[in-house]
């Protein structure tokens, strides 16, 4: 399911598609300056997940994303792997 989750959530472009695959009982926290950031901070549920999908859309385009591997303790995931985006409306320095 976990390795699923993943692969829907690179290549599904509707977030509600990828939030179907979340539990409402999640409670994750993306640490960051909301302010600056919109998809950083806490989110619940599915609501919050397809919440969360949707503003990180809105800001970045995937350019390469692979799970190395996941590991689950109880009810905790940690997926380990590498990702790289591309912000859309970057500024050139």
């Amino acid at each position: 399911m976990q390795k699923r989750f993943y692969t829907v959530s690179l290549r599904q472009k509707e977030a509600s598609a990828i939030a179907e695959l979340v539990s409402e009982d999640v409670d994750w926290l993306v640490p960051g300056n909301t302010q600056r950031v919109p998809w950083v901070g806490r989110k619940r549920g599915r609501a919050g997940g397809a919440e969360f999908y949707a503003q990180l859309r809105a800001e970045w385009v995937p350019e390469h994303f692979e799970i190395k591997a996941i590991r689950v303790k109880g009810m905790r995931l940690v997926a380990i792997g590498a990702c790289i985006t591309r912000e859309k409306n970057a500024e050139t320095y």
